[in-house]
């Protein structure tokens, strides 16, 4: 009998110990499954991370190129300004070997060149001012226009007007670029 309870002891404390080892396995097991899914969550953060730098440094990349371009297209636009200014002749007369009558003409049209400008500005600023006060007294005298016609009209005139006038002084008297005029040394 001792014979039949060794061996059964024996069995049930192997079967046992398997168990125990089986279960210690098992809990093992989802340990390191609950390892290796923190460890891919750590990768995919990682990699969306990543994912999102090297995005961030294209359109970086991007904006250095953009500017770069406009740096580009800025000089070449001062280049061609500066040229377009120096093929212009200071003066039609200097230099000129000229007979009474050509040579009056030459002074002449230096003339009408030099005063072109101050008239067309003055002309224009003087409109507005003229069309500005015009305006106010047709506003005034009760002319039968619904406020919102009458609106129109004046915003039209004024923005029509102001266009024209902004745009000859800016395009004659703007600022200068200040760079120097490529292959000229000061």
């Amino acid at each position: 009998m001792e014979f039949i309870l060794s061996l059964v002891s024996g069995g049930l404390t192997g079967i046992i110990g398997s168990i125990v080892s089986r279960l210690f396995d098992f809990l093992h097991a989802r340990e390191v499954r609950a390892q290796q899914k923190d460890q891919f969550a750590h990768d995919e953060k990682m990699l969306e991370i990543n994912g999102q730098l090297a995005d961030k440094e294209w359109a970086n990349r991007l904006e250095v190129q953009r500017t770069e371009n406009q740096g580009k297209v800025d000089v070449a636009d001062a280049e061609a300004f500066t040229a377009s200014l120096n093929s212009e002749p200071k003066l039609y007369s200097d230099g000129v070997a000229k007979g009474a009558f050509a040579g009056g003409m030459l002074v002449f049209l230096d003339f009408c060149r030099g005063f072109t400008r101050i008239v067309i500005t003055g002309w224009l600023c003087a409109i507005t001012t003229l069309v500005y006060f015009q305006t106010r007294e047709l506003l005034g005298d009760g002319i039968v226009l619904t406020s919102v016609d009458a609106v129109n009209i004046l915003r039209l005139i004024i923005d029509t007007i102001l266009y024209l006038t902004t745009t000859c002084i800016l395009w004659w008297f703007g600022t200068r670029n200040k760079q120097q005029v490529p292959g000229k040394v000061k």
